[in-house]
């Protein structure tokens, strides 16, 4: 019952670290890689998943929303996918399409291999549900199937570098630079530059003290 406050506030430390040292335009990426892990504690605490697993067996469980795939989806590997999105989206917001198309693919060799998005890695279920997908072996709920999810970021990946090129070989206004820290960063919005400077500033006593002695 008391660890569940420690871990809590520990987690609130954490985050309120990073996104003093994040760029503000970043925060969004940030927050989107919460939401894994947030489904993760959900679907554990809640008890919303099409199974239930103890000791002796799986049974059946019907106490769970439609289309509820999709929270079970980012369940699934919840550690890599808030990498693979946060890193991804982080370049999509710099305009960094090849770096973005990078990750995409990444995400797309482990969407491909089972390691996330779906219960089970491997290829035997490439094109079939499994597992906690299905109510039962002849009835299985809507679900998306591991081929879906490498689709998918194949299609982001193929957008990303698409754009890279049309921004590369045609002059299109629409399509700015990448977002540099030099061109996005202001006193006004950078946290970790003033967080900087404060630190390089001198204690006033210790200023004082030195102060005395180079007069002396």
């Amino acid at each position: 019952a008391t660890i569940g406050p420690i871990v809590l506030f520990i987690g609130l430390m954490i985050n309120e670290e990073a996104l003093r040292c994040i760029n503000p335009r970043h925060y969004s990426a940030f927050i989107v890689g919460l939401f894994p892990s947030i489904y993760d504690w959900a679907v554990i605490v809640s008890g919303r998943s099409p199974i239930i697993v103890n000791d002796v067996n799986v049974a059946l469980d019907d106490n769970v929303f439609d289309n509820f795939f999709g929270v079970l989806a980012w369940k699934q590997g919840s550690v890599l996918i808030s990498l693979i999105w946060v890193c991804m989206l982080m370049y999509v917001i710099d305009r960094k399409w090849l770096s973005a198309t990078v990750w995409a693919t990444i995400g797309a060799l482990f969407a491909a291999s089972g390691i996330i998005h779906v219960p089970k890695a491997g290829f035997e279920s490439f094109v079939a549900p499994e597992s906690e997908q299905c109510r039962s072996e002849e009835e299985c709920w809507q679900y998306g199937e591991q081929w879906m999810y490498f689709l998918a970021y194949i299609i982001m990946a193929v957008t990303f570098l698409a754009i890279e090129i049309i921004r590369s070989f045609v002059d299109d206004e629409m399509l700015l630079p990448p977002l540099t820290n030099e061109v996005q960063m202001n006193e006004n919005d950078d946290v970790k530059t003033r967080d900087l400077d404060l630190l390089r500033r001198k204690d006033p006593i210790e200023e004082l003290s030195s102060n005395t002695l180079d007069n002396a």
